[in-house]
């Protein structure tokens, strides 16, 4: 099988000290929800336009196998078909519904409802704990889902046409999110960090308020760009915060509009040092 040639899209962050507020925003179950809206599955795949536009020679490479696409098919699917940006051709829904799309719906959905059941236990901390682990383990299946196609050496059914489809729109997702963030006057951002689902932010000079504004209408304005289920999320604010490197931030987070004290979080920074003499931590 063919080596894989893409890789998620992980910005170097703009390294700084930001005394102004920066937004963070996710989207939401990325590669599950691309698979979902655009029908990326084994079941729907054509095969690689370079081997399409060839089909009439019979067999092709596909995956660690063959495909054979008879020309005359080709020619009755040419409206119903979507191209990755890797050049890989998938019929639609319309024709045929993938089965990771369909298995990955109703794990989202379930997860929904189990979410849901959490809300409406509140207090049972046996229960909610349980539920919690349950809808954990649901989001990681369909996490985990991409991987299976992807897993080149040590997979049971790897499928790089798939596999490199789905990270390939989801650096195109993003990069477009971050062109909409930087094009838009009204807003004034800058995207001082991103990496593979979720973007990063600065609003110079704005106030606390005002970046929880701009950040929901940033993650509506995004969202309303892609097909469904795609959709961005607005996370927190950071006010202030330090970006050191990738996966290494702190700052003092906001989470609701009207949250009055900060919560510290820190990510991929040792913040505490206990593991040496006394004189370290106390100095820390």
């Amino acid at each position: 099988m063919r080596a894989p040639e893409c890789i998620p899209l992980t910005l170097e962050p703009q390294s700084s000290f930001y005394t102004d507020p920066v937004i963070v925003l996710d989207f939401q179950s990325l590669y599950p929800s691309i698979m979902i809206a655009y029908n990326y599955c084994f079941s729907t795949c054509l095969g690689r336009l370079e081997h399409l536009a060839n089909a009439q020679n019979g067999a092709f490479d596909f995956g660690c196998t063959t495909l054979t696409v008879p020309p005359a098919v080709l020619n009755k699917l040419k409206d119903d078909i979507t191209v990755s940006p890797v050049g890989v051709a998938f019929v639609k829904n319309n024709i045929r519904k993938g089965i990771l799309p369909r298995m990955l719906e109703e794990i989202l959905q379930t997860r929904l409802m189990v979410k849901a059941a959490m809300k409406k236990y509140k207090g049972n901390k046996t229960l909610e704990r349980l539920l919690h682990a349950r809808q954990l383990s649901l989001k990681l299946i369909a996490n985990v889902t991409y991987g299976y196609t992807s897993a080149s050496f040590s997979g049971r059914m790897p499928s790089i046409e798939v596999g490199d489809s789905v990270v390939s729109k989801g650096r195109e997702t993003l990069e477009r999110a971050i062109e909409l963030v930087e094009t838009t006057p009204k807003w004034q951002g800058r995207v001082v960090y991103g990496d593979t689902d979720s973007l990063f932010v600065l609003l110079k000079g704005r106030t606390k308020q005002e970046a929880f504004e701009i950040g929901y209408e940033i993650a509506d304005a995004v969202t309303a760009l892609n097909p469904k289920p795609v959709k961005l999320k607005f996370e927190k604010v950071y006010l202030p915060c330090i970006l050191q490197t990738k996966k290494r931030y702190v700052g003092f987070m906001y989470e609701t509009r009207d949250q009055r004290e900060p919560v510290f979080d820190a990510k991929g920074i040792e913040t505490v040092r206990r593991d040496t003499c006394a004189a370290v931590s106390k100095v820390s």
